[in-house]
């Protein structure tokens, strides 16, 4: 599916069978060609574009907890257990914890 833009550029999306846009490609001075991958649950886990990454986790909730960007610091995310976004921050900025887990 093509659709012209303002700037006579054009640009073409692709969708799966769940209606994910699945590629996105534009021609013009803003010229890109990005690519969606989707876990089995419909997270994006991974978006390329132009050659460039930028990666996806979630956590058992399907919350975004983590996103590593072509360029620069990931971002961590965390979620309070009613689902609210209580921190989202460069993890180089996040305390490092140590020590041991105990389970059980």
């Amino acid at each position: 599916m093509g659709m012209a833009e303002l700037d006579d550029s054009v640009t073409t999306r692709s969708y799966d069978q769940s209606y994910q846009l699945t590629s996105q490609q534009r021609d013009g001075a803003n010229a890109h060609n990005a690519t969606y991958l989707f876990d089995g649950v419909g997270n994006r886990v991974l978006k390329g574009d132009s050659g460039a990454f930028t990666t996806y986790l979630y956590n058992p909730a399907n919350e975004l907890t983590w996103m590593q960007p072509p360029t620069g610091q990931p971002t961590t995310s965390l979620w309070d257990v009613n689902g609210n976004l209580r921190v989202s921050t460069p993890t180089a900025r996040l305390p490092v914890m140590r020590g041991t887990l105990k389970t059980g």
